[in-house]
């Protein structure tokens, strides 16, 4: 009988025994808070419980190695036990993350972080306030979660449950990755996926024949000319890209775009303090990618929002208002830079006149 690799003993031993333990310290951290808080500190108790595993299980790997040269046989009973306990913790681990999900104990983002603004938010809580935003998807990702787990229980629905459980995971990794979780967060989510990846390549070579080799039972239609065949399968990939190229930059004004703090205010032609609390006070302009703008009034609830014009060679500056829909007053005026390199925006909105110095937030 054909003996399996001391490599694959390894690894599969490694990846069984690494999901067990980070699944156990989690259910640990779940159901013993206090114990965790008052005696152990959690990064010791989480390298000690995945260290012990570990050593345990790459003892029990290499004694599986030696049993198995001495008698000269395999042992496929011992290589299924490993593999049901990866996938039992695999289970076991995403089954309670999608309860939790769908039970409110995820994506819960406090409503004093909500009232916050949105720049001031780090990428975790953008990420937990966002998903926590809709339940509907919470619930929809929590029972994937959990139909994936409880596929890969049964021998006939584990190659589903992993094909279910990968995109859901990778998806995860991503998440951590570029949106700055916790690096416990991603490493744990980085387990689980390499568990899956594992499961999926035990079955390479149907996977194989099922995407690669297998003939499609779809009905087929073949052009006379072969090139007309290829060039309708590369549209699919320049047509959107000449399209892309067709609308230009999103940043039509870059030497423009930021936010500026406005000084040296004259409404028709008398100077206002900024920090006066008049709401026609104009504080803050912003200059967006699509030539957006927004005159910001001594508060974010008293915002003008529309869209400008420049004209790099005249000076010639625009803005006209979509919101508030009541707003009809356009600015028309100049926006030059001065000595100091500060822009100066001079016009009238309505039957006003405005000059202001525009000084760039860093």
């Amino acid at each position: 009988m054909h003996q399996t690799s001391l490599l694959k003993k390894i690894i599969t031993c490694f990846l069984a025994g690494l999901t067990a333990s980070f699944a156990t310290q989690r259910i640990i951290y779940r159901t013993i808070w206090e114990f965790k808080n008052k005696w152990i500190p959690p990064p010791v108790f989480a390298a000690a419980c995945i260290l012990s595993v570990l050593i345990i299980v790459m003892m029990f790997a290499i004694a599986w190695h030696r049993n198995e040269n001495k008698k000269q046989t395999g042992s496929p009973a011992t290589l299924a036990f490993w593999q049901g306990v990866l996938r039992y913790f695999i289970a076991i681990d995403l089954s309670m993350i999608g309860w939790q999900k769908i039970f409110h104990l995820q994506f819960f983002t406090p409503l004093g972080i909500l009232d916050q603004p949105f720049s001031g938010f780090s990428g975790e809580q953008l990420t937990w306030a966002y998903f926590g935003h809709s339940y509907a998807f919470t619930c929809v990702v929590g029972l994937l979660q959990i139909a994936g787990s409880y596929l890969l229980l049964f021998k006939r629905t584990k190659l589903f449950g992993s094909f279910i459980l990968f995109p859901v995971l990778l998806n995860i990794v991503f998440i951590d990755l570029f949106y700055g979780l916790e690096a416990g967060e991603l490493a744990h989510a980085l387990i689980l996926l390499l568990g899956i990846i594992y499961l999926l390549l035990q079955e390479y070579n149907k996977l194989v024949e099922l995407f690669f080799l297998t003939k499609s039972t779809m009905p087929d239609f073949h052009f006379k000319k072969k090139f007309i065949q290829n060039f309708i399968k590369l549209s699919v990939l320049l047509i959107p890209l000449l399209l892309i190229f067709s609308y230009g930059p999103p940043d039509k004004n870059p030497q423009l775009t930021g936010k500026y703090s406005v000084h040296n205010l004259f409404i028709n032609q008398k100077p206002v303090a900024a920090n006066s609390c008049q709401d026609s006070v104009l504080t803050i302009i912003y200059f967006d990618k699509e030539n957006n703008i927004v005159f910001e009034f001594n508060s974010q609830q008293r915002r003008f929002i529309g869209s400008y014009q420049f004209g790099r060679q005249n000076k010639n500056f625009t803005a006209e208002w979509r919101y508030p829909v009541d707003q009809k007053n356009a600015f028309a005026g100049t926006l030059i830079s001065n000595e100091q390199n500060q822009l100066v925006l001079s016009g009238k909105m309505g039957n006003d006149s405005l000059h202001a110095v525009l000084l760039k937030n860093k």
